[in-house]
């Protein structure tokens, strides 16, 4: 990676390779998600993100929103080699100004904290789950 990198973002999920997207994820430790359950999830969510450096994808994000009040943000991931570069804070500036709504709440990577911390984000007091399926868990 050069040090002048020019990151490209975008919105529309038309363009994504999900291969490279699937892979971003075992890189992240997101999870070993197939290329179709990918697509199926951003294509299905209201607000996506994808960070780009030549073709690549380097980082993407995605949110479901009302567009009044309230958005859950799911997905944040960039690619270790690229962190530290505020292309995380932008896909999450980017969703925030998408959906603008005043609120927003997201489930993290453990050790991710601080991160989020930085953003405004801050431990949700309760909080409760369920899954049908283990593996499907975030």
């Amino acid at each position: 990676m050069s040090p002048r990198m020019t990151i490209v973002y975008t919105r529309s999920t038309e363009a994504v390779d999900w291969h490279q997207l699937a892979a971003l994820f075992v890189r992240t430790e997101l999870g070993d998600r197939s290329p179709q359950l990918l697509q199926a999830l951003f294509e299905g969510s209201q607000v996506t993100v994808f960070a780009h450096d030549a073709g690549r994808v380097v980082g993407a994000a995605r949110a479901l929103s009302d567009f009044v009040l309230w958005s859950a943000i799911f997905d944040v991931a960039v690619d270790p080699a690229y962190q530290g570069r505020r292309i995380g804070a932008t896909l999450m500036q980017l969703l925030s100004e998408a959906t603008g709504t005043p609120n927003a709440m997201l489930k993290s990577m453990p050790g991710k904290e601080p991160f989020y911390a930085g953003l405004g984000f801050a431990p949700m007091p309760a909080g409760m789950e369920r899954h049908h399926d283990v593996a499907t868990r975030d």
